[in-house]
């Protein structure tokens, strides 16, 4: 991934350590290898061609990139006319987690923000592919900012479908972490009858008769 020329791996380098020198095809050592280890079964490695983000994050980070080019042509025809900054370029919470990825945005001027309640008219808001419950939205409208809304696509379908279901008078048993940010921004749409669980021994607690 670049970003302003700058070019970004998917995946954190892996730490420096030493591994066991692995034989070629036919060879019968492995030296450095544990002992117990004495056969080495031939294996066949198949590389990716490519290897990226999931489809949400990269259509969340393409939306980021448009409104950073429209914010850097604002600021440069403001400093311009000599006038001040009249709003700002903002992420509710890290659009990725990836430190590089978001210094780099930092220093194009991307604020990352968790307070919903810190916005000012004028300022844009991007929300993560993750999602937010409708409370937050609501809370991001109600400071005059302009919501810019990143969610990947198939959470905004489960959200939606959440949101239909409750409606009806369904509830909502959901498997996952009860404090990631996509679990919470569903349960903002499934009202107060939402239950989440997140292995076995924690559905069996669950009131469900």
């Amino acid at each position: 991934m670049t970003i302003s020329g700058q070019e970004f791996y998917t995946f954190p380098p892996l730490r420096q350590r030493e591994e066991p020198t692995w034989p070629k095809p036919g060879q019968a050592s492995l030296q450095g290898a544990p002992a117990d280890r004495d056969k080495v079964e031939s294996m066949q490695v198949i590389r990716a061609r490519s290897a990226g983000f999931c489809i949400g994050v990269s259509l969340a980070l393409r939306r980021l990139d448009k409104e950073l080019d429209d914010f850097t042509a604002r600021q440069q025809t403001i400093e311009a006319a000599g006038a001040n900054r009249p709003m700002g370029l903002y992420t509710l919470g890290p659009i990725i987690n990836n430190p590089l990825v978001m210094e780099a945005y930092k220093k194009q001027g991307v604020i990352c923000e968790s307070d919903p309640c810190r916005f000012r008219p004028g300022d844009k808001v991007v929300i993560r592919a993750h999602g937010i419950p409708p409370a937050v939205e609501r809370q991001l409208e109600d400071c005059g900012a302009t919501v810019i809304d990143a969610t990947c696509p198939k959470v905004k379908k489960a959200q939606l479908a959440i949101g239909k279901e409750q409606a009806k008078g369904g509830a909502l048993l959901l498997f996952g972490e009860k404090d990631h940010p996509e679990v919470r921004g569903l349960l903002g749409y499934a009202g107060h009858n939402a239950l989440v669980f997140g292995n076995m021994e924690e559905l069996r607690k669950l009131p469900l008769a």
